[in-house]
């Protein structure tokens, strides 16, 4: 017969050992994180683990928010960034896009953009009621001496400042989406929590062994 003690330990490393099984790499594995951001037509995406590693070569899926539909997929390159024009279907029915970062080994992480951020500049950018730019008329004859007046069309004049206002606004957009990144989640603590119980239980019950000797 086994002393108590000895049975004790055993029962709480098998316990342990039953913990870690069931979270499979959760302790050790580095949290995905995704963010993005839009710049005029293309949405941008920056990837990294919660150790500043980039999620390298790693697929990114876009869905439509609301139905769930797969729109489309692409790829981060080696520095963990991507790039992608939004989808025509998006941009028809006003969706928010969520992505999807699939970093391999069960890791992953969300980010949604919403439709407002990529058809501000579109609508910006789009001649009042629907018609189409007109052209601009000939000049009037001036007066002797009076300043000509100023031709503008006023589409060209929003495409300019929507552009230019999505140019300026695109580091600033980075830097809010960086500032949003979730930290560990409830999971990520029980599972730390896990591993170092299952860490104790094994030295407790390496210890009880050498004891009982």
């Amino acid at each position: 017969m086994y002393p108590a003690r000895t049975l004790r330990a055993a029962a709480l490393a098998a316990l342990a050992i039953l913990t870690l099984a069931a979270l499979p790499g959760a302790a050790l594995a580095h949290r995905a994180n995704v963010f993005a951001y839009v710049e005029g037509d293309t949405i941008h995406v920056e990837t990294s683990f919660s150790g500043g590693k980039p999620a390298m070569n790693s697929p990114i899926e876009v869905y439509d928010a609301a139905s769930g539909a797969l729109l489309l997929t692409t790829q981060t390159d080696a520095k963990g960034l991507g790039a992608f024009a939004v989808p025509q279907a998006a941009r028809e029915a006003r969706a928010d896009l969520r992505l999807v970062l699939l970093a391999g080994e069960g890791h992953r992480g969300e980010w949604v953009v919403k439709a407002g951020e990529y058809l501000a500049d579109q609508e910006a950018a789009a001649p009042a009621g629907g018609a189409a730019p007109q052209a601009a008329a000939s000049p009037a004859p001036q007066a002797t001496g009076a300043a000509p007046a100023a031709l503008v069309d006023e589409a060209a004049l929003k495409r300019i400042v929507a552009e230019a206002v999505s140019h300026e606004l695109a580091p600033l957009r980075r830097s809010l989406a960086a500032m949003a990144e979730p930290g560990p989640t409830v999971h990520d603590v029980l599972a730390g929590i896990g591993y170092i119980l299952g860490l104790f239980g094994i030295a407790a019950w390496m210890h009880s062994r050498k004891a009982s000797r």
